[in-house]
């Protein structure tokens, strides 16, 4: 039985109405997209440690073991190199009884997601693994996974280091090409927009942006890939707005070698499949000497 507040009032009776619910608080859904949790066992309780900077780990993807994706929507899933690990998808729910990249041990596990991804090593190195949801908005809804991968194929070093026959090889290649005249003209931005104020991490951020556009680029799937030039600089903006890099004139001189760089283009221009090339062979190369420049 609901008893209805009273209010007497000069003999009268009155009832007072309930007052009006709260209006329910606006949801944002997240992205459904999960990834496995750090590998790395949780160290037993000690002192806490000064104040600093927090170093993530990279998760080691060994043969036999599984990195699952469990996700609510289509992905594309690929690493950067491709040849070191393989992707095979799975329509989900699904239970798997596998060794996981979380845990080492044989476990079942069951994966509600309508989309599973099972990621195995292929060979041995670092790569970085980019997770696509299909319909992405914008290069920032990229996921990227470190992996450190080793499938068993390559011998590992020695536990130490000991006495050799000679000098030893020189140094091995570069992790990746750098043009070496942007990097100079980088270097040279970065030192003029600093006397302004910019900061060499809002420069490296600035540099992930287009290794995100030049990862975009690369699915040349029409639902996802950017179908004009106008389009690519919008989601690429975008992806800058939501790193908080700030708007010109900030990092203005650095900016200004990229337009350059890139050089004039119709923001109505299709992308074409050379047109898509060209512009992520560009992107790869800013991305790899600001990243240089911002060290």
């Amino acid at each position: 039985m609901i008893f209805t507040p009273l209010l007497l009032v000069s003999g009268w009776t009155l009832a007072v109405a309930p007052p009006a619910p709260a209006p329910a608080p606006a949801v944002v859904k997240p992205l459904d997209i999960r990834l496995p949790k750090n590998n790395t066992p949780a160290p037993k309780p000690t002192p806490a440690p000064p104040p600093g900077p927090s170093t993530p780990i990279t998760p080691t993807l060994e043969k036999g073991v599984l990195y699952v994706v469990d996700a609510d929507v289509e992905c594309f899933l690929r690493g950067y190199p491709d040849n070191l690990i393989k992707v095979t998808p799975k329509a989900g729910p699904i239970t798997i009884h596998a060794r996981f990249v979380d845990s080492k041990d044989l476990e079942t596990r069951e994966y509600k997601g309508k989309f599973v991804y099972l990621v195995t090593a292929a060979g041995t190195g670092d790569t970085t693994l980019a997770i696509t949801p299909k319909g992405v908005q914008a290069a920032n809804q990229i996921l990227n996974q470190a992996l450190n991968v080793n499938d068993g194929t390559k011998p590992q070093p020695p536990p130490g280091p000991g006495p050799g026959p000679g000098p030893g090889p020189g140094p091995g290649p570069a992790p990746g090409p750098i043009n070496a005249a942007l990097l100079a003209k980088f270097r040279t931005a970065l030192a003029t927009d600093a006397a302004s104020g910019a900061t060499k991490a809002k420069a490296a951020d600035l540099a992930s942006v287009y290794e995100s556009g030049a990862q975009l680029l690369s699915l040349g799937d029409p639902a996802i890939a950017p179908k004009t030039v106008g389009e690519l600089y919008t989601k690429s903006f975008d992806a800058s707005v939501n790193k908080s890099i700030p708007r010109r004139p900030y990092l203005e001189q650095t900016r200004r070698v990229i337009d350059e760089f890139l050089g004039p283009q119709e923001a109505s221009a299709v992308m074409t499949d050379t047109l898509r090339a060209d512009f992520q062979t560009k992107y790869l190369a800013i991305a790899a000497a600001l990243t240089e420049a911002s060290k």
